[in-house]
């Protein structure tokens, strides 16, 4: 293939991570190998075969330390069973919040090495009521601050107030 794309990694619902690849459409090497860095140190591992598909490839790291960041990429072997092409790399954000005398502080991981930008994050709260959006900070932040603490917990159903940020890609 010319190229391989990491789509995306995300934090699904069971707290698994989900990730996607799309692989060059004129390749005809289609099956794809995983593998997984956790943290900035250390070498990637392998995870995963997927098998051949013309669709972009999904797989679940059911293994993933979700409070961690978990670095993934894809790559193809030739008929010698040796990598020949690489995706970028992607990772999963980790959100972590810090109350402060000036309000509540959240803080995550940039998304990297996607083949585009980032157009913008996205930061979601759920009071109890469903998920809301609540800020769009810029694209080149990575942390946010809730200055009306009193308004977020008046709008909380419940004891607790989830926090949820996607990052979404231009230029690719």
């Amino acid at each position: 293939p010319d190229w391989i794309n990491n789509d995306y990694v995300t934090v699904n619902d069971q707290n698994q991570i989900g990730l996607s690849f799309t692989i060059d459409p004129e390749s005809e090497i289609r099956i794809l190998n995983v593998e997984r860095k956790t943290g900035s140190s250390g070498s990637f591992e392998w995870i995963a075969e997927l098998p051949s598909s013309p669709d972009p490839q999904r797989y679940t790291d059911t293994r993933a330390d979700i409070g961690k960041i978990n670095v993934y990429r894809a790559y193809v072997r030739n008929s010698c069973g040796v990598p020949v092409k690489y995706s970028n790399t992607g990772s999963n954000l980790v959100l972590s919040a810090l109350l402060s005398d000036g309000g509540l502080i959240l803080k995550w991981n940039p998304y990297r090495k996607w083949e585009g930008d980032i157009s913008t994050y996205r930061i979601f709260t759920d009071t109890g009521q469903g998920w809301e959006i609540e800020a769009e900070p810029y694209a080149g932040d990575s942390t946010y601050l809730i200055k009306d603490i009193a308004g977020l917990m008046y709008r909380a159903a419940g004891n607790e107030i989830c926090f949820l940020i996607r990052a979404y890609e231009t230029m690719n």
